[in-house]
């Protein structure tokens, strides 16, 4: 029974083990690819960061350029409506010249004398005519300077469109890193939530680790503890099996001591009558045990009623059996433990004295004794001093 409790006290200690390893194991995994992921999260935000820094800075350069190019156009649309005024203030000119030289020719023709010299041409001198061919010059240098302008004006129109729709792409690809460094943020937040989680589950498996491995220590501390005490019982065991044998050794040869006696019972009775009245040597070694009929007690009540033999001192000893008809005990000395025939010893309960015996009969372990004088019942197991 203790083996099979030590096997499974061993069995659930090596799963709790296993359990805490495993656990350990998968923990640590978990918190590796958690920072793995994180690393992986923290690089990808940090390019995200540059990408937005770069798109800052290129957005930052496309609106300079939409405002030098704003500024252009304004320069130019101020120079196109200085050269649209210039333009106008020449046609003014050129017109009023016109009206002039209508009104000169109107002049001139009341004043020719006939209608010949009327349909003539009127002569210019160098000087208009040089006039007019600036005027005609500087009008044509206009119109050519305003289609440029406009040209150049168109040009600008588109190159501000493009600018815009980058600009547009810009912000929305900027908007795009802006949700995602906010997708990753969160993100980054929760696993550092689920990193503290897994922290503190650790912290909760090693304290739990540390009670097991406490409760181990007091398993094993109770394991070597019953061990021991195993040990003892079994050593107080074979004692115990030790101490039966001879007491069963000690049965067998009172077994014999009383069959040898049993056929000698009718003349024994004879010899202890004339032993009591004293007319006879009880040390004579001629003289016969009487009849001895003993019931074997049983080998419960003798477990325990080992002899104590102290060969320099008094006899220590106990009553192995009773026999009351013939009024004689068995004790467990005898040759061995230096008993001679005529030995008187008392009889004990504890330190009480209960009666007096007389060696009568020496075997080699164990001896018959007549009561001599008895002050209280003898029992089986009293003391013999």
């Amino acid at each position: 029974m203790e083996d099979k409790i030590k096997i499974m006290i061993i069995i659930g200690l090596t799963v709790l083990l296993a359990l805490s390893v495993f656990i350990s194991l998968q923990t640590y995994g978990a918190k590796k690819s958690l920072e793995t992921e994180a690393e992986l999260i923290k690089a990808e935000n940090a390019s995200l960061s540059r990408k937005v820094e770069e798109s800052r800075k290129e957005n930052k350069r496309l609106q300079e350029q939409v405002e030098a190019l704003e500024a252009d156009l304004g320069r130019v649309s101020q120079e196109k409506e200085d050269l649209l005024r210039q333009r106008e203030d020449i046609q003014k000119k050129y017109d009023l010249v016109l009206r002039e030289k209508e009104r000169i020719a109107a002049e001139r023709l009341r004043a020719a004398p006939s209608t010949e010299a009327a349909l003539e041409p009127v002569p210019q001198t160098q000087a208009e005519q040089n006039y007019w061919a600036a005027i005609l010059k500087a009008k044509t240098d206009l119109e050519l300077q305003v289609k440029n302008i406009q040209a150049s004006n168109e040009q600008l129109r588109r190159e501000k469109s493009t600018l815009e729709m980058d600009l547009n792409n810009l912000m929305q690809e900027r908007k795009d890193l802006e949700e995602k460094m906010q997708y990753n943020a969160k993100m980054l937040d929760g696993m550092a939530a689920d990193l503290v989680k897994e922290k503190n589950f650790r912290f909760e498996l090693q304290e739990k680790l540390n009670s097991v491995k406490l409760e181990n220590k007091g398993l094993r501390r109770q394991l070597n503890n019953l061990t021991n005490e195993r040990m003892k019982l079994e050593k107080k065991l074979a004692q115990l099996n030790e101490e039966k044998a001879a007491l069963e050794r000690q049965l067998n040869e009172a077994d014999l001591f009383l069959k040898e006696r049993l056929s000698t019972i009718t003349d024994a009775k004879q010899q202890m009558e004339i032993i009591r009245s004293g007319k006879a040597d009880t040390r004579k070694e001629s003289v016969e045990l009487p009849p001895i009929v003993v019931r074997s007690q049983p080998e419960s009540e003798l477990v325990g009623l080992a002899p104590v033999a102290l060969q320099d001192g008094p006899q220590f000893g106990r009553v192995l059996s009773l026999n009351k008809e013939h009024n004689f005990i068995i004790i467990d000395l005898g040759e061995a433990a230096g008993v001679k025939l005529g030995d008187t010893f008392q009889v004990y309960r504890g330190t009480e004295l209960v009666a007096t015996v007389e060696v009568i009969q020496v075997r080699k372990n164990i001896s018959a004794c007549d009561i001599k004088k008895e002050l209280q019942a003898i029992r089986v197991g009293d003391t013999i001093r």
